[in-house]
Order: C-alpha cells, then structure tokens, then sequence
C-alpha cells in the first residue's frame, strides 16, 4: 500500500524579469539586510500562485509568478509597492504603496484605498476570511495593530501594555475571531519579545511564548514561530488559544 505521507518538494523559482525580491524602501539606511527584511512575497491559498514584491531597474513594483507558467508578471498599479498580502478568495492582492494601504484584482485592474495616511510600510498583514484586512503600523500612530474592512474606516486593535515598545507581525487565527501578534520591548536587540493571542471582540490577550517572535498558525494544529534565528513549531489548540 502506498504511503500516504506527503513529499516534500523543493523548488527553485526564477523570478525574471525582476532583478531581486526586495521588501525594504530601497534606502540604504532604513535597510537592516541586503534585499530588505519582513513580508516580501504571499502565496494564492490554492497555493499555485507567487505574488512578490520585486525590483526591476530603479523600479520596485509586485510580480505575479504561477508555478506552471514562465516569467513573472509584472502587476500594473503597484509601483513602489511593499508587503503583499492574497485575500480568502485568491482574487485580490493588497499592499502598502505611498503611505497608504491598497488593493487590486490579481487578474488586473485599477487600486482602491483601504487605508490612508498609515506612514511606512508595515512589517506584515493578514486578511481574513471574513474581509477583515490586519496590520502593524509604527510612529506616531501608536506603534499597534491596525484593521480595517472595505468601507469602513481603520481602528486600532491592540494597546501597550508597561514596558512594551511596539506590536508587529499580525496573523488572524481562523474565523477571524483572534490575531497574534509579535511584542517588542527593546528597539534594537531581541530575547525577551512575547508572542500573544488577542481576541478580537474582547480585546483580552494571552501570552502563547516568550522569547518568540513572528508566529503564523499552520492547519491542522501547528504554530510556527522564530526564536533568535531558528524556526520552530509546537502543537497548539486555535479555539482554545492553548499550547
């Protein structure tokens, strides 16, 4: 009987005619890393479809690659753009370009606004599978996590607590019910950060890990998290918000 176990595949995916994937400005002191840091490229659900934040030239604009297609194509609307996030449904991209945060058709089309005046370009967002789009936005606008629904206007959803710098790198558990966000407590070095589960319509916050950063839930029941440069998953129980 054949195993049912999944392969795993590794893959290799040329991604001309960009010259690089980037997620940074382009200003050599914002930068922390070459090619930039945090959210450069988001996957369709489906899972065939790369959508990255690529420069070409003096140019810094999203690519759409599918895997059995050739070059990437390059997606009209979004010059400048950074931190691409692919709703539920696969259909729309939205991204942070010129301070505000914006959304188009990934079949083509013209860019709405969802969100103005947010400032620089977020570490990360997630958009869920009720419309719910969620985002970290720094100085002066709180340091938080943001969201917003098309229509309606962007509200703050976390608050900090003593000793806490900032809250970044969001990530709706699903339903849309509960988000977990990275806490920073020092600008510059890293060990005593905390990932957190925050329901939504409570506001109530739950410390999942200490020393962790950037944790993204994995169906059927994995959270995946950073700590000091290593990459780790635990069993975790996303109803009950309980390792």
């Amino acid at each position: 009987v054949p195993s049912a176990r999944a392969q795993v595949v590794r893959s290799l995916l040329e991604v001309k005619p960009a010259d690089e994937v980037r997620s940074a400005m382009g200003n050599a002191s914002f930068e922390p890393t070459p090619g930039g840091s945090r959210t450069a490229f988001a996957w369709t659900p489906d899972g065939r479809t790369l959508v990255f934040a690529g420069r070409s030239g003096d140019t810094q604009q999203l690519f759409v690659r599918r895997l059995e297609g050739g070059e990437a194509r390059p997606l009209d609307g979004t010059v400048g753009a950074q931190t691409p996030v692919i709703s539920a449904d696969g259909k729309w991209v939205a991204f942070w370009a010129d301070g505000s945060i914006r959304k188009l058709p990934l079949a083509g089309g013209p860019a709405s606004v969802l969100a103005e005046d947010v400032g620089n370009p977020p570490m990360a967002m997630d958009w869920g599978v009720t419309g719910l789009l969620i985002y970290d936005r720094g100085a002066p606008a709180g340091r938080l996590i943001w969201q917003v629904r098309a229509g309606a206007d962007p509200a703050a959803v976390s608050v900090l607590a003593t000793g806490e710098l900032q809250h970044i790198t969001p990530h709706l558990l699903p339903g849309d019910t509960a988000v977990l966000f990275t806490v920073r407590k020092r600008a510059m070095t890293w060990g005593d950060d905390e990932v957190v589960a925050q329901v939504l319509a409570t506001g109530q916050r739950k410390t999942l890990l200490t020393n962790a950063t950037d944790a993204r839930y994995l169906p059927p029941g994995r959270l995946l998290f950073m700590r000091q440069g290593t990459l780790f998953a635990v069993p975790f129980d996303p109803d009950r918000l309980e390792l």
